[in-house]
């Protein structure tokens, strides 16, 4: 039973691991490093004060008109970081996800590109 809740402790995605603030996000794309798949690009920044790693997701609206697809492709993006999440084995990454493409993909189109973006991140620092 401890093996289970360890586990599941693992593959939470709390509020300590969303980036909230606006400044913080435009900073993160301004100084940080980019990298780019088909699908997702990624800036990334290293944080030294920080003991973990956080995201923000942003699906523009020039490229998905309706909210509710702009929601909904948010939450498979974050899905996909957070059973991935521990490819990370470093803290203090600040990452922004944006989305590129003009239709809606399914998980399995966005984990893939999640996965490579998130080894990228883990073999350049």
């Amino acid at each position: 039973m401890g093996e289970r809740l360890e586990v599941k402790h693992q593959f939470r995605f709390g509020k300590n691991e969303k980036i909230k603030k606006n400044s913080l996000i435009k900073k993160v794309i301004s100084n940080g490093k980019r990298l780019r798949t088909n699908i997702l690009d990624c800036y990334h920044l290293y944080n030294q004060d920080s003991t973990v790693n956080k995201i923000a997701v942003i699906v523009p609206k020039r490229n998905i008109k309706l909210a509710t697809d702009r929601n909904f492709l948010k939450r498979r993006i974050r899905e996909a970081y957070r059973l991935n999440k521990m490819i990370l084995t470093k803290t203090g990454n600040l990452c922004v996800f944006i989305f590129k493409t003009k239709e809606k993909k399914s998980f399995h189109e966005i984990k893939t590109p999640m996965i490579n973006i998130l080894y990228m991140i883990e073999t350049k620092r």
